[in-house]
């Protein structure tokens, strides 16, 4: 062990060391320096079962209202497990009676002596995940204490305690003792290898100097500054309450408007004295605490349902008789296409092809306009009285039926902190056309335009709060944007159409729960129909004067969520594990796997 300080101090840190650092014990009451102690060598019992029996007397003559100095000394007592002894600290008055005290309660009957330690039945090994090896064993240690303060008497358990050793090479604690004491050790150490868990090691410091003490506190869990503004807050506080209780509270007021944060060791470092540092300190330890996780996995489904008919007959026929009489009659009713119900579109096209048919212009194949779906088309040219007669005739059949059926599954996944805002975006950044300048030479003309680019996809903003029983409070804006038709061609300033849902709302959700958060359903039907009058409605023969177009369109969205809380590393496991699961099936589960052991390492496996 090595120790540094003045000379004084090192001879009675050396002089207590040898104290307790003895196989046989000193007799009598030791005072060193300022303290003042007792180690009593046990000599029948067992040590944790006779510090027990202290405890639990410790008890009694506090409900008896005893010796208070005696009950100080029993309180403090510790056991020291690699000399088998009891310290005890305090007046002498006091060290006399509970070394009187011990010796009663010393007897074989409450273990048998210091016997030695039977081999184990078996051993385990715990790898430490967020604290140190070392930390580890000292937190253990302070739970076998508080167990034996409270009377618990765990023979088995606090020998596998006390026998935890560190492997600094692997990193890891190797575990040994009975079979059903080792498994609940395991246990206890996988609860306690969180993170916020301090051990006494761990306790910020307080450096005097000169007649001025310095708290340095170094952050674990926060930013300096959101730890200072916190602080600032609650000086204002004690500020407004301290002008109407004259000026109580003064020098802890004093010690938080001197804090400052450290950026370079995310530390907090202020002045003033040890008392009013002490409760500064403690304040910082109950403000920097670790904020409470969340997974939260956002499921959105939008599906679209389309059914189109598009069904029409067309025919027309032109011409003369003996240079004397011309005619023309048809059918052309107006395209009946929904997105373009005043367009002459394929009539005009099919009445051109037949008007220009003469008595020496015969027809052709292509004279037949072809549009989407199924066409079947026919044009004849009759000629009599040697071209001085002909008669051109056609008919054109247009039929289209259209399906359309899309399932998109969009599914967020995110892990936040309590209280704390989070975002994420899944979509393109897409170019809008923004201004444009057109400038006009004498023999050129230049267009200059700005682009604009912005998000469009799926926008999500979440901030949760978990109260009581686990009930999450959930703070949500969410923004769906797709663009409508065709990407815009930028050398033309074409502008960009864009469909956008948007939904702000706070929720109510307990804890693993499967709910809906918002939704539409939208149903679209258009039916269009253009036919002479009259006669398009007659039975069968009207559809040779009628086009009919019937569109059909269903676009539902819905969106899902689920949050999970994740406060230990079980649930960490649980959580990463079925990601993986998801990943292997949805991708090539051989590249997936390649991809996870650039990470992973065995360690994480078990």
């Amino acid at each position: 062990l090595l120790f540094t300080g003045t000379p004084d101090s090192i001879n009675e840190i050396k002089l207590l060391l040898q104290t307790i650092d003895d196989g046989v014990g000193v007799a009598g009451v030791q005072t060193i320096g300022d303290v003042t102690f007792l180690i009593y060598k046990i000599k029948n019992a067992s040590g944790p079962q006779l510090l027990a029996s202290l405890k639990a007397l410790t008890t009694d003559l506090q409900k008896a209202n005893a010796d208070p100095a005696l009950i100080k000394t029993l309180s403090n007592a510790r056991f020291i497990q690699e000399t088998n002894s009891i310290m005890f600290t305090g007046s002498p008055e006091a060290l006399q009676k509970a070394e009187r005290l011990a010796e009663r309660f010393d007897i074989p009957s409450l273990g048998g002596g210091a016997a030695e330690r039977p081999s184990p039945d078996t051993f385990k090994i715990y790898k430490p995940r967020c604290l140190a090896g070392e930390e580890l064993i000292h937190v253990m240690d302070d739970f076998e204490q508080n167990l034996i303060d409270s009377g618990v008497t765990r023979p088995a358990l606090f020998d596998t305690i006390n026998n935890l050793k560190y492997i600094e090479k692997t990193n890891s604690l190797l575990v040994s003792g009975e079979a059903d004491a080792v498994a609940e050790v395991m246990d206890l150490l996988q609860r306690f290898d969180v993170p916020g868990t301090l051990s006494l090691s761990e306790v910020p410091p307080l450096e005097p100097f000169d007649d001025v003490s310095f708290l340095i506190y170094k952050l674990h869990y926060h930013q300096g500054t959101l730890i200072v503004e916190s602080l600032k807050q609650i000086a204002a506080e004690l500020q407004n309450s301290a002008s109407s209780q004259g000026g109580a509270n003064a020098k802890l007021i004093d010690a938080i408007n001197s804090i400052q944060w450290l950026q370079v060791t995310n530390s907090l470092i202020g002045t003033g004295d040890p008392t009013t540092l002490t409760k500064l300190k403690e304040l910082i330890q109950n403000i920097d605490i670790p904020l409470r996780q969340i997974f939260i996995e956002v499921l959105v489904i939008e599906t679209e349902v389309g059914d189109q008919l598009d069904f029409g007959l067309t025919w027309g026929s032109q011409g003369k008789i003996t240079e004397r009489i011309g005619y023309a009659t048809g059918s052309f009713p107006q395209n009946a296409s929904i997105e373009n119900a005043a367009n002459g579109g394929l009539a005009s096209t099919f009445g051109d092809s037949i008007s220009a048919i003469t008595s020496t212009r015969t027809p052709t194949g292509s004279d037949v306009p072809f549009a989407s779906g199924f066409d079947m088309g026919i044009i004849g040219d009759l000629i009599f009285h040697k071209g001085r007669t002909f008669a051109a005739l056609g008919a054109l059949i247009n039929a289209l039926k259209g399906d359309l059926d899309t399932t998109i599954v969009l599914n967020q996944k995110i892990i936040t902190q309590d209280a704390r805002n989070s975002t994420i975006f899944v979509g393109d950044n897409i170019p809008f056309t923004g201004s444009t300048v057109q400038t006009v030479g004498n023999n050129s003309q230049q267009t200059t335009a700005n682009l604009e680019y912005r998000d469009i996809g799926f926008n999500l903003s979440i901030t949760p709060n978990i109260g009581d029983n686990n009930l999450i409070t959930l703070e949500i804006d969410t923004e769906i944007s797709e663009t409508v038709g065709q990407t815009p061609d930028t050398s033309t300033l074409q502008g960009i159409t864009t469909s956008k849902t948007t939904t702000t709302t706070r929720v109510h959700i307990p804890d693993r729960a499967f709910l809906v958060l918002s939704g539409q359903v939208r149903n679209q039907t258009a039916r269009a129909k253009t036919s002479i009058p009259c006669l398009g409605s007659l039975p069968v023969v009207g559809v040779a004067f009628s086009r009919v177009n019937n569109l059909k369109d269903n676009k539902n969205v819905m969106i899902f969520l689920k949050p999970i809380i994740v406060d230990d590393l079980e649930t960490y496991k649980m959580v990463t594990e079925r990601q993986e699961e998801i990943c292997l099936q949805e991708g090539i589960a051989d590249d997936v796997e390649a991809g996870f052991e650039l990470v992973k390492t065995p360690e994480d496996e078990e």
